[in-house]
């Protein structure tokens, strides 16, 4: 994942962590890889949103 540093951290932190709450399946974050790069890439917007949302 050249050019984005911090990429693979969060994808590891989105297997790790993606069921904590339930925010991350309302923006629909099911456990697979796929959508963890989507959530990553639309959602988050280089930051984690539902620690914004609570």
């Amino acid at each position: 994942m050249d050019g984005y540093p911090h990429c693979e951290g969060k994808i590891k932190w989105m297997k790790d962590m993606w069921r904590s709450d339930p925010c991350y399946a309302d923006y629909g974050v099911d456990g697979t890889s796929c959508s963890f790069f989507i959530y990553l890439s639309e959602v988050s917007l280089s930051e984690d949103l539902c620690l914004h949302l609570h």
